[in-house]
């Protein structure tokens, strides 16, 4: 909506340009693919674009990468986009940026600085994932490229006053998501064993997201080993929007144990009022005051429980916005475009300034 009130049309273009491993059926093909001819594959890429962008010409290409290197399509695409002089160049980068595998170091150390030098626009939706680019990658080393933390938007429908009316028991206390050992399902029950006999009468623990038949085996004997077998319901994947999943909640669990780029799920169930409790990882610290009594350290299962506890102990006293740093309204699709929208216009100003007026730019306040 906001693109269209500003006269911005948008083009989305699939990255699959790089032949990917996994095509090949043969493991030392896909070793081979990985390790040697990804430099060419990627260089063919780069032009692949190139012939792409000038045929739409648009004025910002926006080039999204899940963690970094990531996908490495989407990095060609910023090359692509210099070599057909697009004005702004940009890359956001989701979650973390790592080191390069054992072959690929002196390619991505080439392909870095070119980088540097390329793009107008380097963002990272948290701190989190900011500070991982600066320590994992030489991106920034030139002092030419500048890293700028935009805050995900989630699109939600409808709100629910904050801080918990829930009177009856179980509370229910989600934790939603694709079920995997960083996840922290596994310290989140742990945690749940260590509560008090009477918390965990009170409780209700919803798994919610995608699991396989061995992960479910596991987290159903770790139940039963904790006694708490009564306690747990593993639902598996809902394929209903997140705010019909939120109303069958009364709190949410983000128990991640290694890296967080953002936490969406976090921002989606604050925006409703309901308590949150969280490792602090992720946009989790950004969000919440420090002296919080819903965080915890992550693999502190006994942190957890505390958080978890307090939840229990006083559900329907509180209100969870007095534990915020920032108001969750300020983390809503609309409020995020516009944000976008701004830095972009920004961007075009800044890199094309005697075409301003053709192209119309303007802040919206």
């Amino acid at each position: 909506n906001l693109l269209e009130r500003q006269n911005v049309r948008f083009v989305a273009i699939n990255s699959d340009f790089v032949p990917s491993p996994a095509s090949f059926p043969l493991l030392f093909l896909k070793k081979l693919t990985i390790h040697f001819l990804t430099p060419f594959l990627f260089v063919k890429t780069i032009f692949a674009y190139a012939r792409v962008f000038r045929q739409f010409s648009p004025d910002v290409v926006v080039s999204q990468n899940g963690g970094y290197p990531g996908a490495l399509g989407s990095i060609a695409a910023i090359f692509g986009a210099g070599k057909a002089k697009i004005p702004v160049r940009s890359m956001v980068i989701h979650h973390a940026a790592t080191t390069p595998n054992l072959f690929h170091g002196w390619f991505l150390r080439i392909v870095e600085y070119y980088l540097a030098k390329t793009l107008t626009s380097l963002i990272a939706v948290s701190q989190a994932t900011r500070d991982s680019i600066i320590t994992h990658t030489s991106i920034t080393n030139s002092q030419k490229c500048h890293i700028t933390v935009l805050h995900n938007g989630v699109k939600i429908k409808k709100r629910k006053k904050g801080g918990g009316s829930f009177t009856d028991f179980p509370i229910r206390i989600g934790i939603i998501g694709r079920v995997e050992s960083y996840k922290g399902h596994f310290e989140l029950l742990h945690a749940c064993s260590l509560l008090k006999p009477i918390q965990k009468q009170k409780v209700l623990i919803k798994i919610i997201g995608s699991i396989d038949e061995t992960m479910e085996k596991k987290l159903m004997k770790i139940a039963h080993a904790a006694d708490l077998e009564e306690q747990v319901e593993i639902v598996g994947f809902i394929d209903k929007p997140i705010d019909i999943v939120l109303e069958s909640l009364d709190a949410v669990v983000m128990s991640t144990q290694t890296f967080e780029g953002f936490g969406l799920t976090v921002v989606e169930a604050l925006h409703h009022g309901i308590p949150v409790v969280a490792t602090r990882l992720g946009v989790v610290k950004e969000i919440f005051k420090t002296d919080s009594p819903f965080l915890a350290d992550p693999g502190d299962v006994f942190g957890l429980a505390s958080a978890i506890g307090f939840v229990i102990d006083h559900y329907g006293k509180f209100e969870i916005s007095d534990w915020l740093t920032i108001n969750p309204e300020n983390c809503t699709a609309q409020y995020a475009a516009q944000k976008y929208y701004d830095h972009f216009a920004l961007q075009l100003i800044a890199t094309t300034p005697e075409s301003v007026s053709a192209h119309s730019v303007k802040l919206v306040p």
